[in-house]
């Protein structure tokens, strides 16, 4: 498991909010990030 912040991923988060998520569903939100 991995934590991430959610106000990285998504801008209608205006503060920090961490969750734990899975190993993949963390790495294909960075790979999405990338591919931006």
């Amino acid at each position: 498991m991995k934590k991430i912040n959610l106000r990285e991923h998504y801008p209608f988060y205006s503060e920090d909010v961490f969750i734990d998520v899975p190993d993949e569903i963390a790495d294909t939100l960075f790979e999405a990030e990338r591919q931006e």
